[in-house]
């Protein structure tokens, strides 16, 4: 048997195209089988061909050529062994166990703030230690990824604006109106609201803004209400009521708003007093009697009309006659308060229609009057001068069907009485024009219905490193995490 040659030295080759491990085998009929891997060093761009003996002198060689050595892959004067070839690629099972997963990944925390959690991830490496794509190792053995509490810095307080409301006006100028709150995440899952001072006043989202229907055609347009005209029981509030057209009949008559209600204040305390009766002042038929009618309170005080029960106050005014009996008359009582505060107004009075009975006056219906003419019982009053005066549209709808926090708007304009032309009014007692208005709580949202990520959530990251799954990125990211529940189709 030949001794076997010296030991050969290494052949430098240029860097393959591939990489790729090549197992050759040779067999003898009296020896078992012997393996060579080769190795491969890519530090330096470069291959080593390692040349190897086995048993009985059969000589190795690992190769990266597609098909088995030549006599060129050999040193000179070295006959070519009997050589079948396996060559395989990385990705194939019988050489991922020379790659591991190895747990070194570190997602970045899921919130910028106060608490969150940080994930940790599987990567394929080498025995190396380099790292490559992951389908070189066995993704039935890929470690799951393990999820630990992170801190950071305490979260900025923020605005957060809710939706633009549907404008308050269907034609005409209105306003849309939305909420916009301060709130601050405390820890994961627990978003509350705080002080508005906490934020930034001067990025303060804008929270009112005006907007434009159709337009409209004329509105009525209404005056404050007055001061009751008692003080106590029942009474009449008053306000003027005018058409925004110049003629009243070009805004429509049946939604005309009232110009007149009833107010109560109380039952009153104070008594109406009255003075003798005057001596008559003619025959049946024209002679009158009167007294005076004053309100007093508990100590005698002299009051304002206004202040006791004007449904109990006494007559003033009665008829009388130069005989015992005198037959059914008109009987007018005292003029009442003027209507209005200033300008032009109106006044009533009560008509009885009465009789005297053996010298007294007793009440009797209005039909035994009938046959005589009924004296007025209205004649317009003058107050003192009116100034310029707020007149306010209706208010509009609730800026919300449903829950709270609503907005509902009105027009408020300056005009002189009985005038077209708008005028300067106070300011300070302009009507408001705005309001809050709440409805009934709103139906909550059915499963599956819409949800929106909240802005402050990493959701792109959430969904990478698998959080839907988590109670508060379930809700945070709601959206994200639905949009990739139907993709992966679970």
């Amino acid at each position: 048997m030949l001794a076997p040659p010296p030991p050969m030295p290494l052949i430098m080759k240029p860097k393959p195209k591939r990489l790729m491990n090549v197992i050759h085998e040779t067999r003898r009929p009296d020896s078992a089988p012997v393996f060579v891997r080769e190795s491969l060093l890519d530090g330096q761009g470069l291959e080593a061909t390692t040349v190897a003996y086995g048993k009985d002198g059969d000589m190795y060689i690992n190769t990266t050529k597609d098909s088995a050595p030549s006599k060129e892959d050999l040193p000179k004067g070295v006959p070519a062994p009997a050589v079948s070839s396996d060559y395989r690629n990385p990705e194939t099972n019988a050489e991922k166990a020379d790659y591991r997963w190895v747990v070194n990944g570190k997602a970045p925390c899921s919130a910028t703030c106060t608490t969150g959690l940080q994930s940790t991830y599987a990567q394929c490496q080498r025995k190396n230690g380099m790292v490559v794509e992951d389908a070189n190792c066995d993704e039935t053995k890929r470690p799951e990824p393990t999820h630990a509490v992170c801190f950071g810095k305490p979260c900025y307080a923020r605005w957060v604006e809710g939706l633009w409301s549907q404008c308050s006006r269907s034609c005409g100028d209105g306003e849309q109106y939305r909420n916009v709150r301060c709130w601050q995440m405390m820890a994961p899952g627990f978003d509350s609201s705080v002080h508005d001072f906490l934020c930034d006043a001067r990025r303060k989202p804008q929270y009112l803004r005006r907007c434009k229907e159709r337009d409209c055609g004329p509105l009525w347009q209404v005056s404050e209400w007055t001061e009751c005209s008692t003080k106590c029981g029942y009474g009449i509030q008053r306000r003027e009521v005018r058409c925004s057209a110049r003629q009243e009949d070009e805004c429509v008559v049946g939604k005309k708003p009232a110009h007149e209600q009833r107010c109560y204040l109380g039952p009153c305390v104070n008594q109406w007093t009255v003075s003798e009766w005057s001596e008559c002042s003619g025959p049946c038929g024209s002679g009158l009697r009167s007294r005076s009618v004053t309100c007093r309170d508990v100590n005698g005080n002299y009051l304002p009309s206004t202040q006791c029960d004007q449904g109990n106050r006494p007559i003033a005014v009665q008829a009388c006659g130069d005989q015992p009996t005198c037959h059914p008359t008109w009987v007018p009582q005292e003029w009442g308060q003027c209507s209005a505060d200033c300008g032009e107004g109106r006044a009533n009075r009560k008509i009885l229609c009465g009789a005297v009975v053996n010298n007294n006056f007793i009440v009797q219906p209005d039909a035994y009057c009938a046959s005589k003419k009924r004296p007025v019982d209205e004649a317009t009053c003058q107050a003192k001068p009116c100034e310029a005066q707020w007149f306010t549209t209706q208010w509009s709808k609730c800026s919300k069907t449903c829950g709270d926090n609503g907005v509902r708007v009105r027009t408020a304009k300056c005009y002189r009485k009985h005038s077209d032309s708008t005028a300067a009014c106070d300011e300070k007692k302009k009507p408001a024009t705005v309001e809050v208005c709440n409805m009934p709580p709103c139906e909550p949202l059915t499963p599956g219905g819409g949800c929106r990520d909240d802005k402050t959530a990493n959701c792109a990251l959430v969904l990478r490193v698998q959080l839907c799954d988590h109670w508060y990125y379930k809700k945070a990211c709601c959206a994200s995490c639905k949009a990739d529940k139907r993709k992966n189709g679970s």
